[in-house]
């Protein structure tokens, strides 16, 4: 429930604002509201921005015809330029899934304060 929340939001705020650092905003307020985990926030941030990302840039490479992405790819002596969509899923969920677990990490500073 936690991924779906996070990716939709994420979705909608990527298409409206075109902000990178959004994509440490969003998983971190969500999971304050809704994690229950460190585990569990974690993975949640982590696919849910990967896929976002993964799906922007898959939508991006569809518009340009592949133009960008074979010369990024040559750019960085890739096999294959396809390989910067699995860098850009890992580069988003690694950042996804640590802001995720940071909110989730306030959430339990603060119950635990208010105890």
């Amino acid at each position: 429930m936690l991924f779906l929340f996070i990716a939709i939001l994420l979705f909608i705020t990527q298409y409206l604002f075109d902000a990178w650092w959004l994509i440490l905003v969003c998983p971190f307020f969500m999971s304050v509201l809704l994690s229950r985990g460190y585990v569990h926030a974690f993975f949640s941030g982590f696919f849910a921005v990967g896929i976002v990302w993964f799906s922007m840039a898959f939508y991006l490479n569809y518009q340009n015809e592949s133009l960008l992405l074979n010369r990024v790819g040559t750019m960085f002596s890739l096999p294959a330029g396809y390989w910067l969509f699995v860098i850009t899923f890992l580069i988003g969920g690694i950042a996804g899934g640590i802001s995720s677990q940071t909110g989730y990490s306030l959430k339990a500073l603060w119950t635990r304060a208010n105890k």
